[in-house]
């Protein structure tokens, strides 16, 4: 068990999930001296999901694992926004675990934009999911339009363009089921084909998990971009001709811990639900975990 002193720092809070004294359940050695002495322990579950990119943008940096959190300490939660234009704002858990921003169209980030890098780190005890854009493969610009990759999603990369300029999807996000029901996060957004004289296919889809469409334009027609979902991270479409929206999706933040590990504990902060034995709380805008 990590050392409760170095590892569990106090942050500045902004609103509270708070815990109150109770007696410690049983352990042993040094950690039962520790917990009866200093502090109250809880071990926690916990999905961190960032803002997507915007425009063929990335999903979404999402990181999963376990946290050991102790009383007397405040952990700020913030949520980040999905990119209006290029890349997404980071979420976190205090400075303990952060989810990067999706990147924009062509930038790099927790997963990558059309034509650009995945960022996202794993931390001790978890799991960071980022991809990389799709590459521009085929012919982008010449006398029968153009084309765009798809962005990144946590589960895999944004789709390629190809030699009749039709461009990628976006790369499928990642399922989770912390909150009692598997969820698809952190999509990748569509990319874009232009395409006259060839056949241009429908609109590229962005990925699951909330990747918003990229834009299509064909013979006159033309079909608009979709932003990413909000709290999933899904990364926006790239624009068309009949641009609907290419914004990226906001984040979220779950952190799920035993009903009866917290017993006789106040807890206050987040949407609260009750899964089996577990309590799940639920954050999609600035809040703070403190016991």
């Amino acid at each position: 068990m990590p050392n409760p002193v170095k590892s569990m720092a106090g942050q500045a809070v902004s609103s509270n999930l708070a815990f109150g004294k109770r007696r410690p359940p049983k352990m042993s050695g040094v950690d039962k001296i520790w917990r009866n002495k200093f502090s109250t322990l809880l071990n926690v579950s916990y999905l961190v999901v960032a803002g997507g990119g915007a425009s063929a943008g990335g999903g979404g940096g999402m990181v999963d694992g376990t946290l050991v959190l102790e009383s007397g300490n405040s952990y700020t939660i913030t949520i980040g926004a999905g990119a209006g234009e290029g890349t997404g704002s980071d979420s976190s858990i205090a400075d303990l675990i952060v989810g990067k921003g999706g990147g924009g169209g062509g930038a790099n980030g927790g997963s990558g934009g059309y034509s650009a890098s995945a960022t996202q780190t794993s931390p001790v005890n978890g799991t960071g999911r980022g991809s990389n854009g799709g590459a521009a493969v085929g012919a982008q610009n010449g006398n029968v339009g153009y084309s765009r990759p798809g962005g990144g999603g946590a589960g895999a990369a944004g789709g390629n363009t190809s030699s009749t300029n039709i461009g990628g999807d976006g790369g499928s996000g990642f399922a989770s089921s912390i909150s009692g029901s598997s969820t698809n996060y952190a999509g990748g957004g569509g990319g874009y084909s232009h395409c006259n004289g060839c056949l241009g296919g429908s609109a590229l889809p962005g990925g699951s998990g909330g990747g918003g469409r990229g834009g299509r334009y064909s013979f006159g027609v033309a079909q608009g971009s979709q932003s990413g979902q909000g709290n999933t991270g899904g990364g926006g479409g790239f624009p068309g001709n009949a641009d609907g929206g290419h914004a990226g999706g906001s984040g979220i933040v779950i952190i799920r811990y035993s009903t009866t590990d917290a017993e006789g504990l106040t807890i206050t902060g987040g949407s609260a639900t009750t899964v089996g034995g577990n309590t799940v709380r639920t954050f999609t805008s600035l809040g703070s975990f403190v016991f």
